[in-house]
């Protein structure tokens, strides 16, 4: 499972040379929803982290998203990739409060994640959190963050893999 995990995530790696506009071709529709209104914001704030060369791992410790179908969700932008922390926690950061479209600076300590209009949340047992603006949270194993455009839940896994768990039921 190792081995396939890494295989897969070469191609991703490949990919994230090509051009930025050509990449988000490739995205879910969820992730390209809002983009084309946000571009302008989404190129300045992409400078820094395409900047920032991403941390080399030569451990299966890169994390990808899942959709409900078992496809891979390419991250949003060139360069970018999220780091599973060895001990099972990250600290994600929503700019706003909104559903992602874009994942920001990525270090091994730190996910920064920007949304478009629509709500994300994170669950932690039964609690279940809305986040503000530039609010911070650590990520433990088994957390779940909630997308709530109504488009799926992710759990941070032992294994470093950001997992679906099911689609967000609207009430």
């Amino acid at each position: 499972q190792q081995q396939q995990q890494q295989q897969q995530q070469q191609p991703q790696q490949q990919q994230s040379q090509q051009p930025q506009q050509q990449s988000q071709q490739k995205l879910a529709p969820w992730l390209t929803n809002n983009n084309n209104n946000n571009n302008n914001n989404n190129n300045d704030t992409n400078t820094d982290s395409n900047n920032n060369t991403p941390p080399k791992i030569n451990t299966p410790s890169i994390c990808s998203l899942i959709d409900i179908e078992g496809n891979q969700i390419l991250l949003p932008f060139e360069g970018s990739f999220i780091v599973g922390r060895k001990n099972s926690e990250m600290r994600i950061t929503a700019l706003h409060v909104s559903r992602i479209h874009a994942v920001l600076n990525i270090s091994e300590d730190t996910i920064e994640l920007e949304a478009a209009p629509a709500g994300v949340s994170f669950r932690r047992g039964s609690e279940t959190k809305i986040l503000v603006d530039k609010e911070k949270v650590e990520l433990k194993s088994d957390d779940v963050i909630i997308l709530e455009a109504g488009e799926f839940e992710y759990t941070f896994k032992k294994e470093n893999l950001f997992e679906t768990l099911k689609p967000v039921k609207k009430s």
